[in-house]
Order: C-alpha cells, then structure tokens, then sequence
C-alpha cells in the first residue's frame, strides 16, 4: 500500500521532519500539508550531513571521527539504511542512537532511535518490543505537542497487532491515531486510517 506522508515515513522529529532523501523525495508534493513543509525546510538545518549520497560504508566511515552531537544522527541514518537488509544489525545501530542521544539529550535523536527499534522489531517479529518502543517515542511526542506524530505511530502499533490477529487491540490504536487527525484536521491521515480501520473489520470477517 502507498499512504500519505506519516505512512511509511517514520522520521517525524522534534521539532523537525528527518527522513532519508529518498522518501522525501518519493512523496507527492500534492500530499504535503501546510504543516508538513513547515517540518521539511529545516530538515537541511538540523544535520549538516548529505542524506541522499551517503553510502553504509561513507555513514560507517564518518561515525569514527562524528562529534558527540553528530553520532546519533549518523547511527540513525545506519539504522535505517540497514532496516531492509538485516533488521538486527539495524537494532544495534539504534540501541547506539539511543543512547548517544540521551547523552546529549537530544529529543529529536531519542525519537529518532525509539522509532528505528520500533522498526526493526517489527521487522524481526517481534511485536511486544515494537510496541514498547513506539509507545516511549509517542510519550515524547505528546510532551513535545506534536499530534501528527504520535497519530502516525498509533498506526504503526495498529499494524504491528495484526500478525497475532489482535484486532481489538489494533482497531483501539487506529482509534486513538483518528482522534489525533482529527485534531489536527489532518485529512490523508483520516482517510488512510479509515482505510485500516476497514481493512481490520474485513480480516476480522475471515
């Protein structure tokens, strides 16, 4: 399936939009909200490292000589270049994301790795763990003020219900993401989610 920007995209910062360039560049302009450009323009800002020519090796590569604050945003983008090819290898560059940015208490490099590790358990089946770390990434977003945010990672605990067929549970979580879009008058983020929603009332039918 091909959502909106929160589909997919997890790297919805504090207080910035981090992604690799190349789901930047792979989402319709005609889909980005006001409030989404807003997050985009200073993404350049908040890393001064090219995202879209940065090879693993070129990423592995800078890490050994990457300042305190320039560390996690590197493992992050590791993380999530290794998502795909070897989930566990992600994890680790994740769980070190993680913890270099609590050092430097950076929020956005905190929500960065939760999200990643969300990730990456998923990838691995494993649920529980998915959950655990998307929910910590959501109880930032929520003292931080970013609704979108934590709507777009209730969905992503939606679907990580879906391989145990817990429908009621997954269903409650897409609930929760409709309220926040609601909020927030976001209308990609209703419709993909009422999408969900009638997905799982379908698979609950079977």
């Amino acid at each position: 399936k091909v959502y909106g920007i929160w589909r997919e995209s997890p790297k919805f910062q504090i207080p910035n939009f981090k992604g690799t360039a190349s789901e930047i560049l792979m989402i319709p302009f005609w889909d980005l909200g006001l409030g989404a450009w807003l997050f985009l323009i200073p993404l350049y800002l908040y890393t001064s490292i090219p995202l879209c020519s940065q090879s693993i090796q070129e990423l592995e590569n800078n890490l050994k000589s990457a300042s305190a604050e320039e560390k996690p945003v590197i493992l992050n983008q590791l993380a999530e270049a290794y998502l795909n090819t070897n989930a566990n290898k992600s994890i680790s560059y994740a769980e070190q994301a993680l913890k270099e940015s609590r050092k430097t208490d950076d929020p956005n490099g905190v929500t960065s790795a939760l999200v990643n590790l969300g990730d990456g358990y998923k990838a691995i089946k494993n649920p529980k763990k998915a959950i655990q770390n998307f929910m910590e990434a959501i109880k930032l977003f929520d003292e931080y003020c970013q609704p979108s945010s934590s709507a777009y990672l209730w969905n992503k605990i939606a679907d990580s219900y879906l391989p145990t067929q817990q429908y009621a549970d997954a269903l409650d979580a897409n609930k929760k993401a409709m309220d926040l879009y609601k909020k927030e008058n976001d209308k990609i983020g209703m419709a993909n989610t009422h999408t969900d929603i009638g997905d799982i009332y379908f698979k609950q039918q079977k």
